[in-house]
């Protein structure tokens, strides 16, 4: 019995290892799209329409999402392709569109570009970019706009090749401002490592003092310098 019991829990275990040793793929579908009446800067207005749906997948675990205009949201979770959680019916976001759109503005804000900037280059340094293709769609009423959102597009598609290949379509004569987005990224990484690289980074700036320590400890510091320089000139 005890020997039974030792080869199960080593058949774990080397379980365990492969998964957190072995190469992970991931494959992650976006598709955003909007359409304003009028003005660019009226995108909250009635006039606007905007769809945002997404999905992804690990091995067996499958995700996917939407959400549409009027904070309306569903969501569902699949396993081997069979449903083990979802959102049930469309639901609208408490408060309404406006307060949604108030909370989302406010979590933004509070993010600093600095740290997504760090979380990219140091957390996920190690994750492999096996391919990413986009494909824009953009209308614009103003020529002058569907000018700078072109050249805007063609440098991103230079700086990110040959790594991602973007295809962009400008329709110059719309007579609604439009904007169409379809994303395919599929990219690898070790479970282990990547674990590793997130939990530096989080211990890394959960335990950094934070700017107003910092400013305070340099304050104090100089003030206890200038105090030494004075006993100094003194004696």
């Amino acid at each position: 019995m005890s020997v039974a019991v030792v080869c199960i829990a080593l058949v774990v275990v080397a379980a365990i290892a492969w998964a957190l040793l072995s190469r992970s793929r991931v494959h992650v579908s976006l598709q955003a799209s909007g359409e304003w009446h009028g003005e660019c800067d009226d995108a909250h207005s009635s006039a606007a329409v905007w769809t945002l749906a997404g999905g992804g997948e690990i091995g067996a675990l499958q995700v996917s999402g939407a959400r549409m205009q009027g904070g309306v949201s569903a969501w569902q979770v699949h396993v081997f392709g069979r449903s083990l959680a979802r959102s049930g019916a469309a639901k609208s976001a408490r408060g309404g569109p406006r307060a949604s759109r108030s909370r989302a503005w406010r979590w933004m804000r509070r993010i600093d570009p600095a740290i997504l900037l760090e979380l990219g280059l140091d957390a996920f340094a190690h994750v492999r970019v096996d391919a990413l293709e986009a494909r824009v769609r953009c209308a614009a009423v103003d020529p002058l706009l569907a000018g700078r959102v072109a050249g805007a597009l063609a440098v991103v598609s230079g700086a990110l090749a040959p790594v991602a290949k973007i295809d962009t379509a400008i329709d110059w004569a719309a007579e609604s401002d439009a904007l169409d987005v379809k994303g395919d990224l599929r990219a690898s990484f070790v479970p282990l490592v990547l674990s590793f690289d997130l939990a530096r980074f989080v211990l890394k700036h959960a335990f950094a003092p934070s700017a107003a320590t910092a400013a305070t400890a340099a304050t104090a510091a100089t003030a206890a310098t200038a105090a030494t320089a004075a006993t100094s000139l003194r004696s």
